[in-house]
Order: C-alpha cells, then sequence, then structure tokens
C-alpha cells in the first residue's frame, strides 16, 4: 500500500497539552537549580574573565591589583540610622596601587568618601551611581557618608576559598589613611608574579595563597551535583515525553500495519510526529531557561549550561525516537 501522506492521528489539543507540559516541568527544574547556583555562576563568570595566577596575603607589600583587609569587618548600611546592614565583602584600595584588567572585578581608582559596589549589592538594595551609603567608622566612632562611584560586575565575594561565604557581593572603599594607621589589616594581592621572587620581597610574610585554577576547581565542584541533577531530570523528562508518545500513537501504528502500510512511510511519520513535538518542546523549554535565568542572571557560564541541557535534551529524543520505532514493530 501507498506509504505517502501516512498520519498517526495524533490531536493539535493533545499534541499542545504534552509540549506545554513539558515546558512546565522544564522550567521548574530550571528555576530551582538557577536559584541553587546563581552565586557560583557569577563567581565562576568572575573567575574566568580575570587574568591572575594567584592571590595571597602579606604585611605591608604595595603591589598592583592589591587591596586591604581589615581584621575588624567594616560594615555599610543604606541609610544613617538604619540596623540592618548591606550584606557585603569590603576591601579598602591601597594609595599608590594600580588596579588593571587582571582582576575582573576591579574599580577605578576610589577617592575617600567614594565606593564602588557589585552589581548584585546594587540590584539587592537599589543602589544607583550617585547615592549614598553610611558606615560607622571604627576609628573616630562617627557614621560616616559614602558616595557610590561605580557598579562593579556581579561577583559575590573577593575571592573563593574552603569555608562558605553568605555574602550578596563585595564593596571597595578608597583609600583612608585612617583605617590604615589605626586599625590592624592585611594586604591582598592578585598576581601572576614568581611566587618565591614576592615571598622574597614581603619578607616571609606571605601566606593564605590560592591559585585561580583551585578556585576554579572549587566553584565548580559546589555547582557540579546541581548540573548532573539538571542534565538527569531532563533526560528523564524527555524519555517520559517520548513514552507518552508512543502509547499515543501505539494502536494507530498497529492498525495502520495492518492494514498493509509500508515500513518507510510508518516509519517517516513516527519519526515526524516524535523529533517535531520532541524539537518544539525542547525549544520552548530553552525559551523558558533563557528568561529564567535573565533574572537570576544571566552570563556566559550560565549559556554554555543552558546548550549543554539542550545537546542532551536532543541525544535523548534521538534514542528515544529509535527505542520506541523498534518497539512498535515488534509488537
Amino acid at each position: 500500500m501507498n506509504e505517502i501522506n501516512v498520519n498517526l492521528h495524533m490531536s493539535r489539543k493533545r499534541a499542545l497539552f504534552l509540549i506545554a507540559s513539558f515546558s512546565l516541568v522544564s522550567l521548574l527544574i530550571t528555576l530551582f537549580v538557577a536559584i541553587s547556583i546563581k552565586s557560583n555562576l557569577l563567581q565562576l563568570n568572575s573567575l574566568l574573565r580575570s587574568d591572575y595566577l594567584y592571590s595571597a596575603t602579606a604585611v605591608g607589600l604595595d603591589k598592583p591589583d592589591s587591596y586591604y583587609q581589615y581584621n575588624a569587618g567594616i560594615g555599610f548600611t543604606v541609610s544613617g540610622d538604619s540596623r540592618t546592614g548591606i550584606n557585603a565583602e569590603v576591601v579598602m584600595q591601597l594609595d599608590e596601587s594600580d588596579y588593571r584588567e587582571a582582576v575582573f572585578w576591579n574599580a577605578d581608582k576610589l577617592n575617600v568618601n567614594e565606593v564602588a559596589v557589585s552589581a548584585g549589592i546594587a540590584k539587592e538594595y537599589r543602589l544607583e551611581i550617585g547615592n549614598h551609603v553610611f558606615s560607622k567608622h571604627i576609628v573616630d566612632g562617627q557614621v560616616h557618608e559614602y558616595i557610590v562611584s561605580q557598579i562593579l560586575p556581579d561577583v559575590t565575594r573577593v575571592r573563593v576559598q574552603n569555608q562558605p561565604t553568605f555574602s550578596d557581593g563585595i564593596i571597595i572603599m578608597g583609600y583612608d589613611p585612617n583605617y590604615v594607621e589605626n586599625v590592624t589589616h592585611n594586604t591582598l594581592l592578585f598576581s601572576s608574579e614568581d611566587i618565591n621572587t614576592l615571598s622574597d620581597e614581603a619578607s616571609g610574610s606571605l601566606g593564605n595563597i590560592v591559585y585561580r585554577e583551585d578556585e576554579i576547581k572549587q566553584v565548580c565542584s559546589d555547582m557540579a551535583p546541581y548540573y548532573l541533577l539538571m542534565l538527569v531530570l531532563s533526560a528523564v523528562l524527555m524519555l517520559i515525553l517520548v513514552a507518552i508518545l508512543r502509547r499515543t500513537v501505539a494502536y494507530n501504528f498497529k492498525r495502520l500495519v495492518t492494514l498493509g502500510f509500508y515500513q518507510k512511510g510508518l516509519n517517516k511519520a513516527l519519526q515526524s510526529l516524535v523529533l517535531g513535538i520532541g524539537l518544539v518542546s525542547i525549544f520552548f523549554s530553552l525559551l523558558l531557561s533563557i528568561v529564567v535565568f535573565a533574572i537570576v542572571g544571566t552570563n556566559i557560564v550560565a549559556v554554555v549550561l543552558l546548550l549543554s541541557v539542550v545537546v542532551v535534551e536532543c541525544i535523548t529524543l534521538m534514542i528515544g525516537e529509535a527505542f520506541i520505532k523498534g518497539k512498535l514493530w515488534r509488537q
């Protein structure tokens, strides 16, 4: 019998329902993963776009891309009388240090009454350039007013170490001699210099060395369970969609075989139906995922993650289509 225009008779309403259901469940998976790995995505993006070899702490060393870190915590608020502080990691620029592109989130040179805040903090606390933030000065005990002069790229912490961190981002202060002369601090260096040479310059005070490569590995390790969960659930969801399609068309497929339709035509019709609905579902799922990450925070790392999920879904779809084709013919 002629195999041209074989129709497996799936209603448009049912097809749309399957596509919508797949997209909705996929959206929920993406939303959960995106929220869970948001901070790691931002940090990984920053690390990949930086160019230093390692970071370390030292005492009394003035180098490019260096910051003061104070043992006494420096806090900021959005108003002078607020009791709720900005959840941020605070560092201070050196007086003579140059800030280049080796560190992705470096700020331009700041004055003593200026600060730069990362984009996440600006969004969370509704700060814009020209707004003011406030900090009780540790030395004189007075509340000082600072101008937000720069919005930095989104980053959650100054550097990645084993201990957990819960900050929304970083705040960079301009050089303040009052702090430097009166409050205990270390110098945090971001460098690609030979580590032995730098150690000699630091007179043996160089320590707490963290390589950027190890930071990247740590962030990837933190993200890996969520990423793998997203891949597995996406593949399982696609297999469920394929299984539902098989059950939907099984009766008509068997009826057409009984009527004498050729294998080539039936296979083509089945492939067109399964791949068509599957690819449309993947497409709408991708669009919704892009929207989710656009809200949570899109960067090149998120794009790679989403594309890898699409690849896994497409491969699963093709394997599933081949499997149900063989199973339908065996029946």
